[in-house]
């Protein structure tokens, strides 16, 4: 992860996950090739998630580490169960499956999206930092 930074490589994790949930959405007629996806998604969103656990423990300061993880972890288990709610509301509604898998796409899209510009503020903020001591790497 520190080659291309830990915020892109997690980033990019949740852009692949939401590529995998797209493709859930497009392979109702092939049971196959929609296993494929659904362990893509699920291998994804749940490595991310984990990621993303550790990169809530590095963001807070020290005197602040437990208490910034405790709420971002019970933000993410609101987020759960929300989603679930609105997951079965659009199915009451009688959306068809194919939309409802593509719209449960955008939260990860939006979580690669807010992750990939951290790594770009990171890289951006090493690189400004290095100009003004003179320390490259």
């Amino acid at each position: 992860m520190t080659v291309y930074g830990q915020y892109h490589v997690v980033g990019a994790v949740y852009a692949c996950g939401a590529a995998f949930i797209l493709l859930i959405s497009m392979t109702t007629a092939m049971p196959w090739l929609m296993g494929l996806a659904v362990f893509g998604a699920g291998f994804c969103v749940s490595g991310g998630q984990v990621g993303a656990n550790a990169l809530s423990a590095a963001f807070y300061p020290t005197s602040y580490r437990a208490t910034g993880v405790s709420w971002a972890n019970a933000i993410s288990r609101s987020g759960s169960i929300v989603g679930s709610l609105l997951g079965g509301w659009m199915l009451a509604l009688r959306w068809g499956v194919t939309t409802v898998y593509a719209l449960v796409a955008i939260p990860a899209l939006v979580a690669a999206a807010a992750l990939l510009t951290l790594g770009a503020n990171e890289r951006r903020r090493h690189t400004e930092s290095s100009y003004c001591t003179g320390v490259q790497g």
